[in-house]
C-alpha cells in the first residue's frame, strides 16, 4: 500500500483488459512499419479480448529470438486501413506488450509493438515503443503480469 498525507491507498492493479480501448500513447505515424506475417492478429481481433498467446504464435522474429520470453496482445478496436499510407499507432488493430530477458540487470525488459492490418489482408508491424506505461527496465515480472502465462 501506498501512504501520503495520512491517505492509505490499495496499490493499483494493472489488467491487460482494456474495456474502453483507449490509447495510452500519443499517435506515432512516423516509424518504419515493416510489414510481417502475424497469423495470430486475426484470433485476437476476434476475440476481442487481451491475452497472453503462446510461442507458436508470435511474430516469426520474436520466435526466433532466444531472449523473449512472453508476449501479450491486446486488440484496439480499429477497423482496417485502407492504404499503407494510413498507417500509425491511431489506426493500430492490436498491440504486443513483449518481455525479453537480459543477462545484465535489469533482467525483465518490456516493449510494445503496433500492428496494423489492411483491408487486403497485409499485415504491418510498428516498433518497439518504450512507452509501455511502467518502467520498461525492471529486475522481476511485475507481480499483476505475474498472471498471465505466455510460456
Amino acid at each position: 500500500m501506498r501512504r501520503h498525507a495520512n491517505v492509505v491507498a490499495a496499490p493499483r492493479r494493472r489488467s491487460l483488459d482494456y474495456h474502453d480501448r483507449r490509447r495510452d500513447h500519443e499517435s506515432v505515424t512516423d516509424w518504419n512499419w515493416t510489414p510481417i506475417s502475424l497469423p495470430a492478429l486475426g484470433h485476437v481481433r476476434s476475440t476481442g479480448e487481451a491475452q497472453p498467446l503462446p510461442p507458436e504464435q508470435w511474430p516469426t522474429w520474436m520466435q526466433n529470438a532466444s531472449d523473449f520470453i512472453g508476449a501479450w496482445f491486446t486488440p484496439l478496436d480499429q477497423p482496417r486501413s485502407g492504404s499503407s499510407g494510413d498507417l500509425s499507432t491511431g489506426h493500430a488493430q492490436a498491440e504486443v506488450l513483449a518481455e525479453r530477458i537480459d543477462l545484465n540487470a535489469p533482467t525483465h525488459r518490456y516493449y510494445k509493438f503496433f500492428y496494423c492490418e489492411l483491408a487486403d489482408g497485409r499485415v504491418f508491424q510498428a516498433g518497439p515503443s518504450r512507452d509501455i506505461g511502467f518502467s520498461h527496465h525492471l529486475n522481476v515480472r511485475p507481480a499483476w503480469l505475474a498472471e498471465y502465462k505466455s510460456e
